[in-house]
């Protein structure tokens, strides 16, 4: 894999992530209503320095282990069933009822109480590492990638996390934007456009883990023989 497919692929699961509510979206409505548009911002910069820290540690003590072809094989199929979870919850699921879930907390935000009364840096720190799907996303489909962006070495790791971090940067910042200007969000054909988007998104790259995983233990072929007999059998059914 090179650089920039190292990006796009960063660019992309993130996505699909921060659109997601959660409790940080949540307190990003809020309190962009109360301080302004360098809210999202600030809590984005706690949310990136967890994200730091969990990469540091991870490639501090698992790095060499990262590299061992049948860890590379489990996380190939776990995380690439997760991602076929996940994308199948965004097209199902999420492409129904997140934007409504946005709306109402816009439309209430003067009414509802800041969550926590920290620092946005700190609360960005501090949501992101109680939110249990955070660390759910980290476990199983961060480091599949990280186990492939390590093949590039410390080049990798960074476009990596740059990748990652500037997903969360550009949606965060449009929300408080649009919260301290008063104007509405985006509309909701166009948010539920983009988790569909982004849940075939996470299907394709499902796919490659799933055949990076099948190449690491010499299967692909077979596999690719077994896909063409079943669609020819397929066909003379039909």
């Amino acid at each position: 894999m090179t650089l920039f497919g190292i990006f796009l692929q960063s660019f992309g699961a993130a996505f699909s992530g921060a659109l997601v509510p959660g409790p940080l979206l949540t307190y990003d409505i809020q309190l962009a209503y109360r301080k302004g548009f360098w809210v999202g911002p600030q809590l984005i910069l706690g949310h990136a320095i967890l994200e730091l820290l969990i990469i540091l540690c991870l490639i501090g003590g698992l790095g060499s282990y990262l590299q061992l072809p049948i860890i590379q094989i489990i996380l190939g199929f776990v995380g690439g069933l997760m991602l076929i979870w996940m994308g199948y919850d965004l097209i199902r699921t999420e492409s129904k009822k997140g934007y409504q879930i946005i709306q109402e907390q816009a439309a209430t935000v003067e009414k509802v109480s800041t969550i926590i009364n920290l620092n946005p840096v700190v609360a960005g720190f501090v949501l992101s590492l109680s939110n249990p799907y955070f660390l759910f996303w980290w476990a199983f489909i961060g480091l599949g990638m990280m186990t492939q962006s390590l093949t590039l070495g410390w080049a990798g790791i960074i476009v990596f996390f740059v990748a990652h971090e500037l997903t969360d940067l550009a949606w965060y910042s449009l929300v408080s934007a649009a919260v301290t200007k008063g104007r509405d969000f985006i509309s909701a054909r166009f948010y539920r456009s983009l988790l569909i988007c982004c849940g075939v998104f996470l299907l394709l790259l499902a796919v490659r883990f799933l055949f990076h995983a099948l190449d690491l233990m010499g299967l692909t072929k077979w596999f690719f023989n077994q896909a063409i007999e079943l669609f020819s059998h397929i066909r003379k059914l039909v």
